[in-house]
């Protein structure tokens, strides 16, 4: 039995600021250089972080998943290895960390809300400082 799956969407953080412009991440690619990436970036003034969508089919984009600024932690891409001789892996999707929760969006269209353990709330914590 053969199974066909395809990407409906790409997905994308999003910071939203108060006083200076709001930043994006790129469409289901994590960034190279540091200071394009989500967990290098000052949170000083972040009001809101989000995770955005952007159908393959028409293009609209819209907000998955949100939350206050102050409650924000991280962004995490989730890749899937694939290959049988040469393995390699892909984009699948994208966590959303607060303080308390994590909500992974995948590419697909799902989602997962979990609530965090005390160890990956530690580990966060001395990692990023928040």
């Amino acid at each position: 039995m053969l199974t066909a799956n395809y990407d409906k969407y790409r997905l994308r953080w999003r910071f939203d600021f108060n006083g200076r412009a709001s930043r994006w991440g790129q469409w289901s690619r994590p960034a190279t250089r540091l200071e394009d990436m989500a967990a290098f970036r000052n949170a000083e003034g972040l009001i809101r972080a989000a995770i955005e969508a952007q159908s393959v089919e028409t293009d609209d984009i819209h907000t998955v998943v949100e939350c206050d600024g102050h409650d924000f932690c991280n962004f995490q891409w989730i890749s899937a290895a694939f290959g049988l001789a040469a393995p390699y892996a892909r984009i699948v999707g994208i966590a959303l960390i607060t303080r308390d929760e994590q909500c992974r969006v995948f590419v697909d269209g799902s989602t997962k809300i979990e609530n965090r353990t005390e160890a990956d709330k530690k580990y966060h914590y001395e990692t990023y400082g928040r």
